[in-house]
This record gives structure tokens, sequence and C-alpha cells, in this order.
């Protein structure tokens, strides 16, 4: 029986302010260019920064740097607004959002270019790899909903 071949996942590279995160592409539900902010939260411990309008939806808008163990980056002009599809039934929101300020950039993510990060540690909400050499951050949706 011949070995079957994995596919690459089209997916998403995009810079944070700390770290650059890896996101698959089916996991994108669209990317907003202008952020509009209705409402931020006081306690951003969770990494929670606000509420954003999307298509008459009022979405939690994350600071993934936050996620990520760092220090929270509020939403300012210019900000873009990663929209995340709900990733399995257990999860709580259908959708999420993401603040970003850099462009995303379509890369394909072959399984042999990514492994886990052993030199870094994991945050409860990203997990930490290295795709071709370089370290990256992947949130897990689940976990980022459950904090709302």
């Amino acid at each position: 029986m011949a070995e079957e071949k994995s596919q690459p996942v089209y997916s998403l590279l995009i810079a944070t302010e700390t770290d650059s995160m890896l996101i698959p592409g089916g996991c994108v539900a669209e990317i907003v260019q202008t952020i509009n902010l209705i409402s931020e939260v006081k306690d951003q411990s969770s990494g929670q920064i606000g509420f954003i309008s999307w298509r008459g939806t009022d979405l939690p808008l994350f600071s993934p740097e936050k996620l990520a163990g760092g220090e929270a980056v509020m939403a300012k002009q210019g900000d873009r607004a990663i929209i995340l599809n709900r990733t399995s039934e257990t999860c709580s929101r259908d959708f999420i959002a993401l603040r970003v300020s850099a462009v995303p950039r379509s890369c394909r993510v072959a399984d042999a270019e990514i492994h886990l990060d052993s030199e870094n540690e994991n945050s409860d909400c990203m997990l930490r790899l290295r795709w071709q050499g370089q370290p990256v951050i992947l949130p897990d949706m689940e976990v980022i909903a459950s904090l709302v």
C-alpha cells in the first residue's frame, strides 16, 4: 500500500508586535481592513481588548501579543482584524477577532517544515512552533473563545 503524501496547508503569516503568527487559511473567515472598535474592556488580563462590529455582530477582539504571554497591544488607527471561524462544535462562539497591524502574507505550510518549538514555552492560548526554522505562534481558537 502506497503511503499517502500530505498536502501543504494554505495559511497566513502575520507579523505581530512581538512574534510571527501562523493561521491556517481554513480558520480565517475574513480580513477586515479597518477595525470598527465599539468598546474596550477594562480587564484585559485574558487578552481581550474590546469588541468590534462585524457584519452586524459584536465580536470579541483579542491582542495576540497578550495571548502569547506578553503585554496587550490596543487597537489603533490603521490596524486590521483577522476574523477566525469556530474550529469545533465545543467552541462557544462562531467567530472571534485578532488585532493585527501588519498585512498578512499567504504561504503554504508542509508537514515536514513545521515542528514544536522546544526552546520557548507555550502560553495557554498560543502554541509555539518552528516553521522553516523560524519561530511562529499558532492561536488555539477553542481556548481563546472560552475567555470571553
